[in-house]
């Protein structure tokens, strides 16, 4: 079944990124910001954890495209600017009556998330071309929508920040095993770290490579604790999409 419908491509453009407005099926607006890379250059799709969103990525975003890479944030449904009334996680958690009814609400909203995901892959496609390069990048919940993407579309590279997975989720991994993969973590956030070193254990590739690091930084907190890191992120980007 057919997901995709009209991409909107607003006009509010800076000197390193693009508000952009995509349609999902059901006719709900998603929102993220796409940074303009070098004509027949890869593409990165970034999506962000779940106790943040897509600003996490501009210092990153605007980095990759000035190594020519062409790379979209993707805010996800009940988050940042991908929001209404109802399709709000703060709103949902607040107005629920009990904590099993508002998760409820919001794995609801969760399941149309890889059809968000696909849906934002389709744009940067149209950005970078059919057969260029493409690399994902998801932080903590989004690494599994990553995994989810990598299964269904063809990624060249994958990147794994701060991402503690079920599972069920390391499972489908292992048929992507062969995916050059780079994976960060730090070791006091355990769950996370946990799942990097058993993603690690189950990769194929000869270059992936496993940081990590001293405390229970969780993804964007990384960031201030290594200054280097975003361009340590880029620098792999541009290996192994092959520029």
């Amino acid at each position: 079944m057919k997901i995709f419908t009209a991409l909107l491509l607003l006009l509010s453009m800076s000197a390193n990124a693009g508000q952009v407005t995509l349609t999902a099926e059901d006719g709900f607006k998603l929102y993220g910001d796409y940074y303009a890379g070098q004509t027949n250059k890869p593409g990165v799709l970034m999506l962000h954890q779940c106790n943040g969103e897509r600003s996490m990525y501009d210092n990153l975003g605007k980095k990759l495209a000035k190594q020519g890479i062409h790379a979209f944030s993707l805010d996800f449904r009940m988050y940042g600017d991908s929001v209404t009334d109802t399709v709000n996680m703060q709103k949902i958690r607040a107005s629920a009556a009990d904590r099993q009814s508002g998760r409820a609400e919001i794995m609801k909203h969760r399941a149309l998330w890889p059809a968000d995901v696909l849906l934002a892959e389709q744009f940067l496609r149209e950005k970078i071309g059919k057969n260029a390069p493409l690399g994902v990048i998801g932080a903590s919940c989004g690494g599994g929508q990553a995994i989810t993407l990598a299964g269904r579309k063809s990624v060249d590279a994958l990147m794994f920040f701060s991402s503690g997975m079920d599972q069920a989720t390391l499972d489908k991994y292992s048929k992507l095993k062969s995916t050059p993969t780079f994976i960060i973590a730090a070791e006091g956030d355990n769950y996370t770290f946990k799942s990097a070193q058993q993603l690690f254990k189950n990769s194929s590739h000869a270059q992936n490579r496993l940081v990590n690091y001293k405390g229970e930084g969780h993804g964007i907190p990384l960031f201030k604790q290594d200054p280097n890191l975003a361009d340590t992120m880029v620098g792999w980007f541009v290996q192994r999409l092959a520029l």
